[in-house]
């Protein structure tokens, strides 16, 4: 029999009886998938949350020991430097390996 033969059989409360079971099984698998995300967020925050406050500790550290560093650097180099006795203009450090820029 084919869909739309057995619906003609259907009475009209027995389809409405049917739309609304699959009503609701749609509406609690979207619960379901609903509460997997939320369960999975929670996860993902508490696993990640860590690794960004120690991220953010360790640049707020390294900010602050780059800026000591490079400002006694500049302190020094103002001493010698008629460019740089004003307290303007932009110096680099650099090896081999490493380029540093220090923009005032």
């Amino acid at each position: 029999m084919k869909p739309t033969n057995a619906l003609k059989v259907l009475t009209t409360e027995e389809l409405e009886a049917e739309l609304q079971q699959r009503k609701s099984a749609e509406a609690q698998e979207r619960e379901q998938k609903r509460e997997q995300y939320e369960s999975l967020k929670k996860t993902v925050i508490k696993d990640l949350a860590p690794f960004a406050e120690q991220l953010s500790e360790n640049l707020t550290a390294f900010k602050n020991k780059a800026f000591a560093d490079m400002g006694s650097l500049y302190d020094l180099l103002k001493d010698y430097s008629k460019r740089h006795q004003d307290g303007k203009g932009n110096f680099q450090i650099e090896d081999e390996n490493y380029r540093i820029l220090f923009k005032r």
